[in-house]
């Protein structure tokens, strides 16, 4: 398949197992955690839930996937959210397969009676 000048230049070959679902969450774990970071650079604080990294890891097959579901889906959810509240706290779920977005004041106007 290959010349054995180019063979003889090549010192080693690696060969690479598929990530298992264990290592996808890894994965969606550290993504999340750097947009928390950068989040937290403008007083921001994201909390998640673990099916949030569960679906990242079932649906996204491989880690360049997943960060590309949290930059494509996540981030922009988030943004909205942004421009909408002023919470210092935002929570992101899944709920019936979907990534939600809840703020401290969705919550506290849900707790407010309605008159």
């Amino acid at each position: 398949m290959f010349g054995d000048e180019f063979v003889n230049r090549v010192d080693e070959f690696v060969t690479f197992q598929p990530l298992g679902l264990v290592e996808l969450r890894q994965v969606a774990a550290f993504a999340i955690a750097e947009l928390n970071d950068r989040l937290q650079s403008s007083a921001i604080v994201l909390r998640w839930d673990a099916a949030v990294l569960d679906q990242l890891a079932r649906t996204s097959g491989n880690a360049r996937n997943v960060r590309a579901a949290v930059k494509n889906e996540i981030e922009p959810l988030i943004c909205s959210a942004l421009q909408t509240h002023t919470s210092q706290t935002i929570q992101l779920k899944l709920s019936q397969g979907r990534y939600t977005i809840i703020t401290e004041e969705s919550i506290h106007n849900a707790q407010q009676p309605q008159h």
